[in-house]
């Protein structure tokens, strides 16, 4: 008997977080890929970047930190 399992191909999605005005890093921003079950989210370092690795497709990327606007 041969079993062939077929490997879902991954892809990476990374960035920095920083404020709109002020160029600022953000720390502890939540970033998320919208639609994805179970959610593929990680918060940002203390640099403020992010890392996800995500099946290979097209995502909207959400981030969010609670008290900022």
């Amino acid at each position: 008997n041969i079993h062939v399992f077929a490997q879902e191909k991954t892809g990476i999605i990374q960035g920095t977080v920083r404020d709109r005005n002020t160029q600022e890093l953000l720390v502890g921003v939540t970033v998320v890929l919208e639609g994805t079950d179970p959610v593929i989210g990680v918060a940002t370092d203390l640099n403020g970047n992010y890392k996800l690795a995500a099946p290979v497709g097209s995502y909207n990327v959400r981030a969010s930190f609670i008290g900022y606007e």
